[in-house]
Parts: C-alpha cells; structure tokens; sequence
C-alpha cells in the first residue's frame, strides 16, 4: 500500500534514539514554515558499502506516524525538495552561497561567516528536483567542486546559474574553481599528496589558500556558453537517485532524468565509461547493479493526473507520468479575464452564447476532475488563423504544459504512439472526415476519446505495454464541416465560426497582440484558471459521459449524409407522388429500387446515368431511417394503382413505426391481415392523410 510521507513531529527523539542521531552528523530539511520535511545522517564506514562508498549519507523522515531510514518523498506528485535550511534562507538579507554536501554547507558556513551557506539533498544532476525559488531576487554564488575526471558539477552548477537567474531574478554566478591537477601540483610543491578523486572547500587546504579571493573569483553564465550535461558516469551515484525504474515484463527500464524508456542492453553500452563499474569488484553490468541495489519496480505506466509519480492500484503497481501544472494559487478576486471569455463567446464561438457555455463548462468540468475521464471531443471549425492555437495554448497552460501534446490525425494512426505515456491532453490540427472514413483511424480515434485501458506500442524497438488512463481531447479544423456526423452523435461537439480574422483585425488591429499578451501572461493565466477551477458555475444539465446537443447538428447531419442519401431524402420530402411506394408506411426495397432508378434516370438534377442507384444504396437509405423489419416471409405487393400484384416481397416500415411496431411483436396471421388492410382496404395512420393535405393547400 503507498504511503504518504508527513512533516516532522516537534519531538523527535524517537529517530534520535533509532538512527543514533546523537552519535553522528545529521541534518533536517526545513520547508519555508520550519517543518521538518527529511532528514540525513552521516555513515562513516570501515569498508565500502554495495555502492562503493566509504561514508554514506543515509535519508530518514516521518511517515504513517513513524520513523522510517527512507528519503520517503520520491512518489509524492511534484514535491520539489527546499534547500538546506529553507525557512532561514527566506528570511536573510546576506548573500547566499550554494555548494554540494552537507559536511560542505557546515564547513564553508565557518569559512564565510558574512555568507548564508545552503546546499541541496542528492546530485547536482538532480537539480531539477530541488526548489529554488527561495533565492528570489537574491545574489547567489554557486561554489561546485572540483572532480579528478571531469566538470560535471561545475556544468550542473552553470545550468542552475542560469536557470534561476532566469525564473526568479536572481543574480547568480560560478565561482571559477582551478583545475584537479592544478590543486594537487599546488598541494605537490608543499610536499602533500592529495589522492581524493573530488576537492571541494571541506578539504585539506594549502599554506596561503585565501579564501576571500577564492569565493571573489566568479563569473556569470551565458546562455550559449551552457555545455551538455554530463551524463552516464555514475550509476552509483545515479541509482542512489532512483534513476532508472524497471518495469516488470520484460527487459525495460524508466529513465526519470531522461523521461524515457530503454533497454537493458542500452543501459549497459552507455556506462561502459562509468570507470568505477569497470574497475568493480566483483565486476557486473550496469544492469545487474541496478537489480542488486533494488531500484524501484512498477509494474504498469498510467498517466493519472492527481496521483503519486509511484502508486499502488490493487496489487498492481504503476508509475505515473503526470506531473501537475504550476499555476500559482490567487488570493485577490478582482481581476480581469473578459478578452479570453469574450474570445470563446464572440469569435469561437460566433456570439452563440449557448456554445459559449458548452466551451467554459467544459473547462471549468476538466480542472476540477483532475484525472476524469470526459467522452466526448470538441472541435472548433473556422477560417485559418482566428485564434484557435491561442485558446489552446491557454488550456496547456491550465492542464500543464508536461501533460499536453500538438498531433495530427497522422499520429494516431501511427503505429508507434509514445503520446500515449508522455500525455493525456491532446490537440489535433486539421481535423477531417478521415476520422469516419479511415476504419483504422475511425478505431483508434473512437478507444482514445471513449477508453481509459490501451496496449500500444510506444516506441521501435521497445516492447509493447499496457497504459492505463485516459484522454481529453480537443480539435480544430478550417473546413466548415470538418466531421460527419449521425444523430446518435455522443463523442463530438462542434462549435463552427463565420468570423474572419480580417474582421477583426479591421475593428481592432491590436486583437490578437492583446490576446496574445494576456494569453502569455502568467498573472492572468492564473487569473482565468481561478475563474474556471473555482467561480464558473457548470450548467446542471452538463455531464462528461456525453456531449451537449448542438444547434447546428443537424447541418453536420445534413452534410454528412451521402449524396445518394441526401437526395432520397429530397424525393420522398418534395416530391413523394412521384414514387408510388411512397404512399404507404411499408416499403419492399427491390420495387423501391426500381422506382427511384426509374424516376433519377430522367432527373437532370441528380445526373441520371452517372450515378445510378442500385439496391445496396436503396437498402442503406432505408436501413437508416429509424425502422423494424415488418415481415419476414413474403408478401403480396399493390401494383402503381394499388391494385393486387402477382409480386412480393419483405416489408420495411418507413413511416408510423410506433403505430407499427404492436402488430409486429404480435405478428402472424394478424399482422398479414393489417399489412393487406395498409395496402388495398385504406388502413393509413397519418401518412395518407398528410398527403392529402398537403394536396389541399397546394390547389388552395
């Protein structure tokens, strides 16, 4: 069962007494309220422990109501880790310095007294896990250390320079650290032989070493002067950091760093030049180490919003992929979002207020059922460059920008489909009637909007896997009726615009400028996302099982029918005098056939001899109409003058089914005889009379 971890308790004896606290170094990580949040103790070993050190820093915290040796915090769903006394480091007004260590954190705080020393929980490579806002606005120094075989931490360390001098205006520089060779010829000169393969501030220090101009010597980090990170040097540093994942089934490991999938024999050819796993004893497979040190295992991948990044599901285990967007919480209600309601209302959704409401009940149904399975598709249908792109970059913002995914109707077709386990909000460009046309598309497209279980292939040369989750979807197209439609339709709602952006830009030149700004805008996302999360009220007839009736279904209905279909439809609607099986409620299709072949050869305006009907498309017409079958076995049909005909032949009802359908169930001889009463005695229920109205105001 997953547990949750919690904050420490004031009293914290109970780990003292069972990790022997008393006996070793240990720190806590404080969150910005000083609450405990984890803690680490110091090992110092007489022999190398599995991973091949001599002192290890061992994790502990508080969860289910107790003490357990764990980090604990690894499947908590976008928990960022605080820096080194987080609740102190807010609140100072000194200059801060970053290193990496706690032995570091306490030895240079000793060193730089006028200085505020943090440090983080894990590797430097890690620090996208770490939160850094709490150097906002502050001047930060990052001080790495110096490694035997490569820059690895100063690299990290430039990329967090310029992360957080980016995200939360701080001024923040890299201490310029000499060469490891260049440290131990210093340390060589006073006859002192320094074999660490790492040097940082905590370490032996030469005659003269001044550590004023040490700390002086900075620089700050430009964009273009980042270099690739350096990766694949450690698995055991990498798989104390819960790197990789392996899931059960087959050969495949989780890359968190990455975000990817990989394979076994992968793994072991990239840390090939990991030198320690090569020089290991007894020597193994990257592979094999990373079964030996029980790394995490999960079973099945979802991504199920608002559940742990690892969660127990029965006896199933899965790792989740979504992460939640960041999207600050406002506290003040008075703000200003009508430019993007007014887009939905007035260009989206051409000034309907009715679709209108459809769009925002769906926003608001979707960010407050995180995770929530709605069924049904909306699509917008307009001129190119309205403004759909800007609506839905909005909506990644409100679901999170990790959990969102641009396709085209190609990607789904395709066979390998790595969007099944990188999102679960999907916008599709172009949208078109391929999706009822292609039968494997139409498949596919149907399990997306309606499933929440799938086996895919996600990536070539990666084995297939079972996903569990599922998808919200949304669409544009810049055809007027995208998608063809029955009047069954539960999976799409189509909001369609005459507006034309020239239009617009006519009234307003600014308009998508301001659009545009507000859209990009974090204070205003989080505004609109306030307002649909919290104040929007749903209409109470919205439900996420099936889409709301639309306006102009019936247009998409229309357009979506066959051309054959639609004029058959025209006869029987204009002119059904013309056909003489018109005149009853029951129809055999073989006389019908023939009697729309003959009447379409000589309509000009249905094209005669090109596009003949036959009984299949005959069939379908009648097939489609809501009907029951009124006879199975044969049956006498009237001749043009509704006189007995040596013919026969199975009946459909067409017209008057509810008035049909008792003598139906009932059947045999009784029905024989309401059919022969319809046809030759003038039984009629409502067809015969409607006609001869129509007949009356038409010579009035």
């Amino acid at each position: 069962m997953h547990s949750t971890p919690q904050f420490f308790p004031k009293d914290i004896s109970a780990a003292v007494e069972k990790f022997n606290l008393d006996q070793k170094d240990y720190f806590i990580w404080t969150n910005k309220n000083g609450q405990g949040v984890f803690g680490m103790y110091i090992n110092n070993n007489l022999e190398p422990d599995h991973l091949g050190r001599k002192r290890t820093a061992m994790p502990f915290c508080f969860k289910n109501d107790r003490w357990s040796g764990s980090f604990g915090w690894r499947d908590v769903l976008n928990f960022k880790r605080p820096l080194y006394k987080e609740h102190e480091l807010i609140k100072t007004d000194k200059d801060i310095i970053v290193v990496s260590g706690s032995i570091t954190q306490q030895v240079a705080q000793k060193l730089y007294p006028n200085y505020f020393v943090t440090t983080y929980y894990g590797s430097s490579i890690n620090w996208d896990k770490m939160d850094w806002s709490s150097l906002s606005n502050k001047k930060v120094i990052f001080l790495p250390k110096v490694h035997q075989r490569n820059d690895k931490e100063v690299i990290n360390f430039e990329h967090i320079a310029n992360y957080v001098a980016k995200e939360f205006n701080v001024k923040a520089s890299v201490v310029r650290v000499p060469a490891y060779q260049e440290i131990v010829n210093n340390l060589s000169d006073q006859n002192l032989k320094y074999e660490n393969i790492k040097w940082g501030i905590d370490d032996i220090h030469w005659s003269g070493f001044d550590t004023t101009a040490f700390i002086s010597n900075t620089y700050f980090v430009e964009e273009a002067d980042l270099k690739e990170p350096i990766d694949y040097d450690n698995i055991f540093e990498d798989a104390a950091e819960d790197r990789y994942i392996y899931l059960t089934g087959g050969d495949q490991y989780y890359d968190t760093y990455k975000v990817k999938f990989c394979k076994e024999k992968e793994i072991n050819t990239l840390y090939l030049r990991d030198k320690n796993l090569v020089f290991h004893k007894p020597k193994v497979t990257a592979a094999d180490f990373l079964q030996r040190v029980d790394i995490p295992v999960v079973d099945e991948i979802t991504f199920a919003a608002g559940k742990p990044f690892i969660f127990n599901k029965g006896k199933t285990r899965y790792l989740n992929r979504y992460i939640p967007p960041s999207i600050r919480e406002i506290t003040d209600d008075d703000y200003d979002i009508s430019i993007f309601r007014d887009h939905i209302l007035n260009v989206l959704c051409d000034g309907d207020p009715v679709a209108a409401r459809v769009i925002e009940d769906a926003i608001a149904w979707d960010l407050r059922n995180v995770g929530g399975n709605r069924k049904w598709m909306i699509c917008f249908a307009s001129e190119e460059g309205l403004g759909k792109d800007l609506f839905f970059k909005a909506l990644t913002n409100f679901y999170g920008k990790h959990n969102c995914d641009q396709l085209m109707l190609e990607d789904i077709k395709a066979r390998f489909k790595p969007f099944f386990v990188e999102s679960c909000y999907l916008f599709l460009g172009e949208v078109d009637d391929s999706v009822i046309k292609d039968k494997s598309l139409k498949g596919v497209f149907k399990k997306i909007i309606s499933d929440d279980v799938f086996r895919i292939e996600v990536y070539k040369n990666v084995d297939s896997i079972k996903v569990e989750t599922s998808f919200t979807l949304w669409g544009s197209s810049n055809e007027a009726i995208p998608i063809r439609a029955n009047k069954n339709q539960r999976r799409l709602y189509m909001a369609d615009s005459s507006v034309l952006p020239k239009d617009l830009l006519e009234k307003d030149p600014e308009y998508y400028d301001k659009l545009g700004q507000f859209i990009n805008d974090d204070s205003c996302i989080a505004n609109a996302y306030h307002y649909y999360k919290h104040v929007h009220k749903i209409s109470e007839n919205f439900t996420e099982h099936r889409c709301p009736a639309t306006d102009n279904l019936s247009e998409i209905i229309e357009a979506s029918k066959a051309e054959f279909m639609r004029y058959i439809d025209r006869i029987k609607r204009e002119v059904p005098h013309e056909i003489d099986s018109f005149k009853y409620d029951l129809v055999n299709v073989q006389k019908l056939t023939e009697e729309l072949q003959k009447y379409s050869f000589e309509d000009d305006a249905w094209g005669g001899k090109q596009l003949k009907l036959d009984y299949n498309k005959v069939l379908r017409w009648v097939k489609q109409r809501p009907n029951r079958k009124a006879k199975e076995q044969a049956h006498t049909l009237p001749d043009s003058k509704g006189n007995r005909s040596d013919r026969d032949g199975r009946l459909w009802v067409i017209e008057n089914h509810k008035e049909w359908l008792p003598y139906i169930i009932q059947g045999g001889s009784f029905l024989n005889d309401m059919i022969d009463r319809h046809f030759f005695d003038g039984l009629r229920f409502g067809l015969e009379t409607k006609r001869e109205e129509k007949k009356k105001k038409e010579v009035s």
